[in-house]
């Protein structure tokens, strides 16, 4: 049986394989040339945001099933038990979390804001209280609005005592907050009645894994559901875009607009360009030009698969298509995509390389 990987082999060559490469030396150089990286004109505060907002996410889950609940509800014991496990496995998920958070973070806070061990371990202190409480309205807050509003006043709250109160005293009541809330759980896990609340926020959870798993498994077909009859923006009233009219140019205007009208496909191609231009920007001037090479790469091969599933759709076999035009075809709809796109990553690696000097 033909096995197949989550990931495309596009997204492991071209990504995943030159991250786990570069993220070292990329780290290394994060201590080494921090002010390239982080202006240190910009104040605490605005990283302090930067930290709290990354550490915003997550639930305390049970990992209990409706079948393992329809069993456990007769067994009070073996339930709460299992529900201990699966809040202090959570707890242990959210510190790690933040912890690997502040391990990215850490060249910023000691070169560029002076923070000493002991300052740091009471910034992670008050973060995972942060987070902790988080995690509660999560739990416990059903109406939708009253917990945005919560989500609100806490992170003005943590902000404002965190650069206000002295290293040790928001550490302090980090500690204590941490304390409280972990005890009120575990009060709460003994008399809670919310099994279904808990089961919702468990499929929750795993749904969210799933479609993240989805979302780069190739095997999988994900078409976006529109129920537009026109286009939005683009060729409302299918105007051409070639004078000549042959099959080559009817096939490549027809691959060309459904790509365009296509809200995945298009969001992808934006994404893939912002996130190159970011990475760009902040990488040191060798992996500049490596990340620009590598990017070319992979926008062709991003569009071959594209290319490749556009023809296998049923409309083809309505219509029967030429083979013999699919070659020429897949070198003008790739110019028509990728050019612009290399153009502007290899300008702005260009650009930046100047300014360096």
């Amino acid at each position: 049986m033909e096995r197949h990987s989550v990931f495309d082999w596009t997204i492991t060559l071209y990504v995943l394989v030159p991250a786990l490469i570069i993220a070292p030396f990329l780290y290394a150089d994060f201590w080494r040339n921090i002010l390239i990286y982080w202006d240190g004109q910009l104040p605490f505060s605005l990283l302090l945001l930067v930290i709290l907002f990354l550490s915003a996410g997550g639930n305390i889950r049970t990992y209990l099933f409706d079948a393992d609940l329809l069993f456990l509800i007769q067994r009070r014991d073996i339930l709460g038990q299992l529900k201990k496990g699966g809040f202090l496995f959570s707890i242990f998920l959210a510190f790690s979390g933040v912890a690997l958070i502040f391990i990215v973070m850490l060249p910023v806070l000691v070169n560029i804001y002076h923070f000493s061990l002991i300052e740091i371990l009471c910034l992670y202190l008050a973060v995972c209280a942060f987070k902790l409480f988080i995690l509660t309205i999560k739990k416990t807050i059903d109406r939708t609005i009253y917990r945005w509003i919560l989500y609100l006043v806490l992170f003005i709250g943590s902000v404002r005592l965190i650069a206000s109160l002295s290293s040790v005293l928001y550490g302090i009541c980090g500690a204590v907050c941490i304390l409280a809330i972990v005890c009120f759980h575990m009060a709460q896990l003994k008399k809670t009645n919310r099994w279904f609340r808990e089961l919702e926020i468990d499929e929750r959870e795993r749904n969210k894994y799933i479609k993240f798993i989805l979302h780069f498994s190739a095997e999988v077909e994900k078409q976006p559901v529109s129920r537009r009859k026109k286009p939005l923006l683009l060729f409302r009233h299918s105007g051409r875009l070639f004078k000549k009219r042959d099959k080559e140019h009817g096939l490549l205007e027809l691959l060309l607009k459904t790509f365009l009208r296509n809200k995945s496909y298009v969001f992808s191609y934006y994404q893939i360009i912002v996130v190159t231009c970011l990475a760009i920007t902040v990488l040191p001037l060798w992996l500049k030009w490596i990340v620009a090479i590598i990017f070319n790469f992979f926008v062709n091969a991003w569009l071959k698969i594209l290319f490749k599933k556009m023809l296998a759709n049923d409309f083809f076999t309505v219509v029967p298509l030429n083979d013999q035009i699919k070659d020429s075809v897949w070198v003008r709809f790739s110019k028509w995509v990728s050019l612009p796109p290399v153009l502007v990553i290899l300008g702005l690696t260009a650009i930046l390389t100047f300014l360096r000097r």
